[in-house]
């Protein structure tokens, strides 16, 4: 006789009986704790077969993310490499403008120069000639005043104003001895041309 029959699984307990009865007992708890096993295992698996989509989908998501990403920071990096070139471009044109500058400056300050050198020659040159025309004036007034001196007289006094004239011209013009003493010619010429026109 079967005293008992017992099992590890909780659903099983002590069966007491006949053997037929007994089996029948085993049975009905094995077909109950089998069917209990298989929907836990059903449920089981669904769930993770649900997890594993879960997963694959969120593992699909991250990939494309993750492409996405990647495409951003490679256009990312596109705008540095040219921003990097437009900032060395940048410097360079800022120091071409800058040596652009200081060129321009010296030729300014040049030019500068000159202009106010012109403009004082210039001046100079004013005041020389109204000097010129003044002793001018002088030298052809003393002419007529003074006929008793005779030509020898009048031909000296008009040499020691053409000289005057002619350093008063050199002055002015920074001239060379030679070209001072070509200008003396051109003076004491028109002296003596004006004295003929007062009959001296």
């Amino acid at each position: 006789d079967f005293d008992g029959v017992s099992s590890a699984a909780d659903g099983f307990s002590t069966q007491v009986g006949s053997v037929e009865s007994v089996v029948d007992n085993i049975l009905t708890l094995f077909r109950k704790y089998k069917e209990n096993l298989i929907t836990t295992q059903t449920l089981t698996k669904k769930d993770f077969q649900e997890t594993v989509v879960s997963l694959e989908q969120q593992l699909a998501t991250n990939r494309q993310s993750l492409a996405l990403s990647e495409e951003t920071l490679a256009t990312k990096r596109g705008a540095l490499v040219s921003k990097t070139q437009e900032l060395a471009d940048t410097r360079e044109s800022y120091t071409t403008t800058v040596e652009f500058r200081k060129k321009l400056q010296t030729t300014c300050d040049e030019k500068a120069a000159d202009h106010q050198e012109m403009t004082d020659l210039r001046t100079n040159e004013i005041i020389t000639l109204g000097k010129a025309i003044e002793l001018l004036s002088v030298a052809a007034g003393d002419v007529v005043a003074a006929p008793q001196e005779g030509l020898a007289g009048a031909a000296s006094l008009l040499r020691r104003r053409a000289t005057v004239v002619s350093r008063l011209v050199r002055v002015a013009r920074a001239m060379s001895p030679q070209e001072e003493g070509e200008e003396n010619d051109k003076v004491l010429g028109f002296l003596r041309l004006e004295a003929r026109k007062i009959g001296s």
